[in-house]
């Protein structure tokens, strides 16, 4: 497993502006397992690379692959479908179903990618639910929930079908230091069990320290950084999901 973007440039054009450019990566690699931070300014182009990498927003140039599979030479079904079983997106601006139960919500992608039966899918979604402090809120719909409890059914969503990348953007946006430790284990622990990809867009200096990997975005570009590392997370997998 691995993630290559090879040639990748985004460039917005207005009219009567000149063209912008967003993003410009000759090359970057990731192989399975590793944990990436994304870090940049605002406007500096991390949910447009994340919404690409995710196979959601086609590049001005370029391709990325994913486990060997180049997301933009496939029509939009094909590449829909591959992402339902490979990838999984934390949105910053959630993306919930509204007319869904947060439960419901968290089963979708298990649904879409064809995984268990429907007492497998309840119970998978119910443990994600249980272990993001959601249990007494799995019946509830978005608008019924504060927008740090929306941010952690997204979480659990994503985390549902095992995916091989797994992208956050601003995963830790309105929530409480608890909450927020607890929802990057989570997202940390089980990409290592799964051997997974994860790359974690945010502006939360807190986040640093949980990284071995640091990548800036400036003018476009990536940079490696320099991380320092915090060890010592605590056990936050769920039992049903360490099966």
């Amino acid at each position: 497993m691995s993630l290559i973007v090879e040639n990748l440039k985004q460039i917005y054009t207005n009219p009567g502006l000149s063209e912008q450019p967003v993003l410009d990566i000759p090359h970057w690699r990731v192989e399975a397992g590793e944990q990436v931070l994304l870090r940049g300014v605002s406007g500096s182009g991390k949910t447009t690379l994340m919404n690409i990498l995710a196979g959601l927003l086609r590049p001005t140039q370029g391709e990325v692959v994913v486990d060997g599979y180049r997301l933009f030479a496939h029509s939009d079904a094909k590449r829909d479908r591959f992402r339902a079983g490979r990838i999984g997106y934390v949105f910053q601006m959630h993306h919930l179903i509204s007319n869904l139960s947060a439960q419901e919500n968290v089963e979708m992608p298990l649904i879409f990618a064809g995984n268990g039966d429907y007492l497998q899918r309840q119970r998978l979604a119910r443990a994600l639910l249980t272990r993001l402090g959601l249990a007494e809120f799995a019946n509830h719909r978005p608008v019924q929930l504060s927008t740090g409890q929306r941010l952690r059914v997204t979480v659990a969503r994503s985390l549902s079908t095992r995916p091989h990348l797994l992208l956050a953007d601003e995963p830790t946006a309105a929530l409480d230091p608890y909450a927020r430790d607890g929802v990057m284990v989570l997202l940390q622990e089980i990409c290592r069990e799964e051997n997974a990809i994860l790359i974690v867009a945010s502006h939360d200096p807190a986040v640093n320290r949980r990284f071995d990997r640091i990548v800036d975005i400036e003018d476009g570009r990536l940079i490696e950084s320099t991380p320092t590392r915090l060890t010592g997370l605590s056990n936050w997998i769920p039992q049903e999901l360490a099966a």
